[in-house]
């Protein structure tokens, strides 16, 4: 049943003539006309120049993508093709998408019924749902393939192969490749030993691919009761780390069975520089430090990492595992699943700490309990950052004194006079469905507290931030919702009386920025603050005093009480 009602989109505009005295069409011929030249998709593009109506009746025929789905679509684009006043459609094509038909298969002859001479400007390639385990490819499929020269990115979908070796011969054949996507995708044969694999491939081919992204999982993918799982998805492995020049890896850890395969895996790529690891695994990370020691000392230093949805367990191994590697990270991205613990909050410092001056961009968002401090990241090394997003994901009860020190914490902990970005979230999650949501009023700010605050916030490092380009915000997320993020779809209704409790405790401590319109706050009910109180509200004195004698005796004190 669906979920609600679905809309379809119609673009149309009125035909626009001359003058009253022309003659006109009703616009169901207009769409007529374009419908007869579909296979002319030069005149199609002539018909877009005439007026609105026509642009948009014959617009949906030109794009720079095309899907086939069919046989019969396959023979339409061929026959499109070869005619003469349509190569400029044909070098006007970007990307190909092919959608294998499992009751009539045809994608295993596409290069040679669309010659890739005729699409000479397509980049991206995809397939889906391919099987080769039941229909093998044509003889000449490979040598016809050969001429999508400027294909450079290759995405395998839902792909069924005989043998992990398809997969090389695939890449070979795709002179210009350097972007290659595995999603989903099984082998149906026991796999050669992995030395006379690595004797096939020259050293130029080593080079090829830049990029490699492997993602599904495979207890999953393949069918329930198929034998010898392992060593068929470890061929698939053992083909892939051959390339190994790959200096940017995207990878889900359920694509693996056990933290050594992995490992050994990450570790076949020496020339890394980008990392994205995603999900949370079936097996659990090893506890014992010893198998850690003197793994990845011949890899590269890192530039960017992104760990996605992933434990805190999992993350707190890696980066004890490639601290050391990431003396020139550039972008820090992480986002737990879980609440972190002690061990988690010194690997991520140990990484920060590496990083210093050269980290520009750091994300994080997590889980968070409110019985002691927020875990906020220790950024006193990172004195060139450009860009911070924090996102703490809470229980129901919100409580202000955690607010407050939270915030206090981190704004103490920024070094970086080049800030050009903040935003901090708390995403509030519901426990139930009958739950509310409520802001716990634990702590009554006194003068001294905002005082404290306001000196924090006031530092001369945060002098050079530019109106609107820090964002607070305050949002409501539904329980079923999978993301840690913060996406308007994810809010609902929430009660005034909660809005009104965070304004009154949030605006007072951030009366110097809302001053200077630095800040925006969002509320979870989506309204929007952007200014500072009146001056007869009651607000405290705005105070911002920077000297060393008032951070050593009021600010720092505050800290430790803390």
């Amino acid at each position: 049943m669906s979920d609600g009602p679905k809309y379809i989109v119609i673009n149309f505009r009125f035909a626009v003539y001359a003058s009253d005295a022309s003659p006109t069409l009703p616009h169901e011929i207009i769409e007529l006309i374009a419908d007869f030249l579909w296979d002319e998709p030069v005149q199609l593009a002539r018909c877009c120049l005439i007026c609105c109506a026509w642009y948009h009746a014959a617009k949906r025929y030109l794009s720079r993508s095309v899907t086939i789905r069919s046989t019969r679509a396959l023979g339409d684009l061929g026959h499109i093709l070869v005619s003469k006043v349509n190569r400029p459609y044909g070098r006007s094509l970007r990307s190909l998408y092919i959608y294998e038909n499992a009751e009539e298969p045809y994608a295993h002859t596409f290069s040679m019924r669309v010659s890739g001479c005729l699409l000479s400007k397509v980049e991206e390639l995809c397939i889906f749902r391919l099987d080769w385990v039941t229909t093998r490819p044509h003889t000449s499929f490979f040598t016809y393939l050969n001429s999508f020269g400027t294909v450079t990115s290759l995405t395998l979908y839902q792909c069924c192969f005989r043998h992990a070796e398809v997969l090389r011969t695939i890449v070979d054949a795709l002179p210009g490749l350097t972007d290659f996507a595995l999603v989903s995708i099984t082998v149906h044969s026991a796999p050669q030993a992995l030395d006379s694999i690595g004797e096939n491939l020259l050293p130029s081919a080593k080079r090829k691919l830049q990029s490699l992204q492997l993602s599904g999982c495979v207890s999953r993918d393949y069918a329930s009761g198929t034998a010898h799982i392992e060593s068929f998805h470890q061929s698939v492995l053992n083909v892939l780390a051959f390339y190994t020049n790959v200096n940017t890896l995207i990878l889900d850890t359920t694509q693996f069975l056990s933290f050594s395969h992995f490992l050994q895996f990450f570790c076949a790529f020496p020339e890394l520089h980008r990392i994205y690891c995603r999900k949370v695994p079936e097996w659990e990370p090893p506890s014992d430090e010893a198998v850690l020691n003197g793994v990845g000392k011949d890899m590269k230093a890192f530039t960017d990492v992104f760990l996605g949805e992933v434990s805190s367990a999992f993350a707190a191994v890696f980066f004890k595992l490639f601290a050391k590697r990431c003396c020139e990270l550039r972008t820090f991205d992480i986002v737990l699943v879980d609440v972190p613990g002690p061990e988690f909050q010194a690997a991520i410092d140990k990484v920060l700490r590496h990083s210093g001056a050269v980290l520009r961009d750091f994300r994080c968002r997590y889980d968070q309990e409110q019985s002691q401090l927020g875990i906020t990241p220790s950024l006193v090394y990172n004195t060139a950052l450009e860009r911070l997003d924090v996102t703490f994901t809470v229980a129901s009860s919100l409580r202000t004194s955690w607010i407050y020190k939270t915030l206090l914490s981190l704004f103490t902990q920024l070094r970086s006079p080049c800030l050009e970005h903040m935003s901090i979230c708390f995403s509030l999650r519901e426990p139930g469905v009958d739950a509310g949501v409520n802001l716990d009023t634990d702590m009554e700010t006194t003068s001294l507290d905002i005082t404290i605050f306001h000196a924090a916030i006031c530092h001369e490092i945060f002098s050079s931030l530019l109106p609107g380009r820090v964002l607070l915000q305050f949002t409501h997320r539904h329980p079923r919702s999978p993301s840690l993020g913060t996406s308007p779809f994810d809010a609902k209704p929430t009660p005034c009386e909660l809005c009104t409790s965070i304004q009154s405790f949030v605006v007072p401590l951030f009366i110097p920025w809302l001053s200077r319109g630095v800040i925006q706050i969002h509320l979870p009910d989506g309204s929007l603050i952007v200014d500072p109180p009146c001056l007869d509200s009651g607000t405290p004195e705005v105070r911002s005093d920077n000297s060393p004698e008032f951070d050593r005796a009021v600010v720092r004190p505050a800290l430790d009480s803390i």
